[in-house]
C-alpha cells in the first residue's frame, strides 16, 4: 500500500526541520536525530536511518520519556529497535538481530538496576515500631491523666521515630488544643490527612481547631467532610451543631455591629448639623 502523498509531503517537511535543528544546535542534539531517524523509516530511506542511528549511538545513553518507543527505556535502547527495523527492511538480518539482541541487554541492565534500587530502599526496622507502640502508650495515658504537655512531648518524641504515624499525629493535634496551641494542632491535623486522606479523624482534628480559632466556616468545610467519612459518628455530628450554630451567631453579631456603626454615624452627622429629631434625620438621609 502507497503511503498518501499528504503524508508523505509531511514527512519529508518534518526531515527538513529536523536537518535545521540538527545541523545549528551543539548541544541537546538526540532527540532531533533520533526523530529524523523515525521519519526516514516511514519514508523507507532506510540507509539514511542507519546513519543517523549510527551517530545516536556515538552519543551519551540517556532514559527517555516513557511510551516514546514501546518497550524501551533509554535512548540506546530506542535507537536499537530502529536499527533493528531498518536492517530488517535492508534484508540485513544478521545487523537486525544484532541490533535486537543490544536493545535486550540495555533492557535487561535497566530492570537489574531498578531491581537492585528497590532492594536497597530502607524499611523501618521491627524494634522501631515497637518503640513507637510503647511511645505512644505512654503518651495516651499521660493524656487520660489530663497531662497534656506531658503527653505532647512522648507524641513528639515517637514522631521522631516514625514522622508518617497518622494516629500519632492526630493524638497530638488533640493533646495541642487542649493546651490552646490551636495552629500547631492544625499542623498536626493536615499531617494526619496528608497521610490517611481517608480518614475522619485527621478531619474532626482540624475542624475542632480552627472553631477554637473561630474560623467556624472553614470549620465546618473540615467536620463535613469528616462526617461523609464517618457518617454515623456522633462526636463529629455534634461539634458541626455547634459551629454552625456559631457561625449563625457570629453572622448576626457582624450584621447588628453594622447596623450600630451606621446609627454612629448618623447620630454624629446629626450633631454636627444640628438635626435634633428623628423625623429630621430621616428625611435628610433618605431625600
Amino acid at each position: 500500500m502507497h503511503r498518501p502523498a499528504s503524508k508523505r509531503k509531511n514527512l519529508e517537511e518534518a526531515v527538513k526541520v529536523f536537518d535545521e535543528i540538527v545541523y545549528r544546535t551543539k548541544s541537546e542534539v538526540a532527540m532531533p536525530l533520533f526523530s529524523r531517524a523515525t521519519c526516514y523509516i516511514q519514508l523507507k530511506k532506510y540507509n539514511e536511518a542507519v546513519a543517523d542511528c549510527k551517530l545516536l549511538l556515538e552519543l551519551p545513553d540517556e532514559s527517555i520519556e516513557e511510551g516514546l518507543v514501546p518497550g524501551c527505556t533509554t535512548l540506546h535502547s530506542g535507537v536499537y529497535s530502529r536499527l533493528n527495523n531498518a536492517y530488517k527492511n535492508l534484508n540485513m538480518l544478521e545487523e537486525a538481530a544484532a541490533a535486537l539482541k543490544s536493545r535486550s541487554l540495555i533492557e535487561d541492565k535497566v530492570k537489574k538496576e531498578k531491581s537492585k534500587e528497590s532492594d536497597s530502599v530502607p524499611t523501618k526496622a521491627p524494634d522501631v515500631d515497637k518503640k513507637v507502640e510503647v511511645l505512644k502508650a505512654k503518651a495516651n495515658k499521660l493524656f487520660g491523666e489530663k497531662k497534656f504537655e506531658e503527653a505532647i512531648a512522648i507524641y513528639k518524641l515517637a514522631l521522631e521515630h516514625d514522622s508518617e504515624n497518622a494516629i500519632i499525629h492526630s493524638n497530638l493535634s488533640q493533646s495541642l488544643i487542649n493546651v490552646e496551641k490551636y495552629s500547631d494542632a492544625i499542623y498536626h491535623a493536615n499531617e494526619c490527612i496528608r497521610i490517611k486522606p481517608d480518614w475522619a479523624k485527621g478531619y474532626y482534628r482540624q475542624g475542632a481547631a480552627l472553631s477554637k480559632l473561630q474560623d467556624y466556616k472553614s470549620a465546618a468545610e473540615s467536620l463535613r467532610t469528616a462526617l461523609k467519612l464517618a457518617p454515623d459518628d456522633q462526636l463529629i455530628s455534634s461539634l458541626l451543631v455547634q459551629v454552625q450554630s456559631k457561625s449563625s451567631s457570629n453572622i448576626i453579631t457582624q450584621q447588628f455591629a453594622t447596623i450600630g456603626l451606621v446609627l454612629a454615624a448618623c447620630v454624629c452627622v446629626a450633631y454636627i448639623l444640628g438635626i435634633t429629631s428623628l423625623g429630621s434625620l430621616y428625611n435628610f438621609i433618605w431625600r
